[in-house]
């Protein structure tokens, strides 16, 4: 398999509703009026990545969710909730079995 190739895109995307992330977008994300779902790209090719950050510390009142949009997340087939604050990371697409997975934080 070949090695990802992927450049972020930018500037970063700010949010403060759930959105629809695109293929290596950078999602600032602000939690502050309410929870927030993020949706991952429905049709990810290997390599591609997504970035979340939490802009204003709140993930820990408000969380966010990653739902996986047909695609795993971590090997599971379940949505991933972050519930600390100011924690940042970024999820790999790795292909079918595992899904999207963690590419550092």
């Amino acid at each position: 398999m070949a090695a990802p190739n992927y450049s972020l895109t930018w500037p970063p995307m700010l949010t403060t509703t759930d959105y629809l992330a695109s293929p290596n977008d950078v999602v600032l994300v602000d939690t502050t009026g309410a929870p927030i779902t993020i949706t991952l790209p429905a049709f990810p090719t290997f390599g591609q990545v997504v970035k979340f950050i939490d802009l204003a510390g709140t993930w820990d009142t408000n969380n966010l969710t990653v739902d996986g949009n047909g695609s795993n997340i971590l090997g599971q087939s379940d949505t991933l909730v972050s519930d600390l604050a100011r924690q940042n990371f970024a999820l790999i697409f790795s292909g079918t079995a595992q899904g999207w997975t963690l590419l550092g934080v």
